[in-house]
């Protein structure tokens, strides 16, 4: 979908009462993403640094049909954007804002439901070159024998294929 349309979306949809201009909310789009890269253990890039990705990617690829367009945000479908997105840059922004405290609240649960549909439905279609398996961390409880004062951290460590454990 067009940036610019993703905007005008937003500012229609969402937050009819001001118009916030495009430069001014990639803040709270950029937010959503993070959001979404947490839920989906992704790495979409932002819409602050899609133009970046963008050149990137257009100077590793040959074939120009596999070419992006810098004004045209791909990373994932369209439907996300017009549900995730778009709500949570609106809730961000009103979160932000002192006089939407009460629409804030009815977007924050628009917002969790459409993030869990995403994440229920499109977490087993992130395509490769945008998950992040770069690993994470399994605790595991304490040594009963040792009591509750026992810090030392117990569990595995994973670094993309390689385990370790503690």
């Amino acid at each position: 979908m067009r940036i610019n349309k993703i905007v005008d979306y937003i500012n229609r949809s969402y937050i009819a009462s001001d118009y916030v201009r495009e430069p001014d909310i990639y803040y709270f789009m950029d937010l959503v993403i993070d959001d979404i890269n947490e839920r989906l253990q992704a790495k979409f890039p932002t819409f602050t640094d899609w133009p970046d990705f963008v050149d990137k990617w257009n100077s590793q690829i040959t074939d120009p049909r596999f070419m992006r367009d810098r004004t045209v945000y791909d990373a994932f479908p369209d439907e996300y954007i017009r549900s995730v997105v778009a709500l949570g840059a609106a809730l961000k922004y009103y979160t932000r804002d002192e006089e939407g405290e009460m629409i804030a609240l009815d977007y924050q649960n628009r917002y969790e439901g459409a993030l869990f549909k995403m994440t229920r439905d499109y977490l087993n279609q992130v395509p490769w070159w945008f998950q992040d398996n770069t690993g994470g961390f399994v605790p595991f409880t304490y040594v009963h024998e040792m009591g509750p004062w026992d810090l030392n951290p117990r569990g595995v460590v994973m670094r993309g294929n390689n385990t370790k454990g503690l």
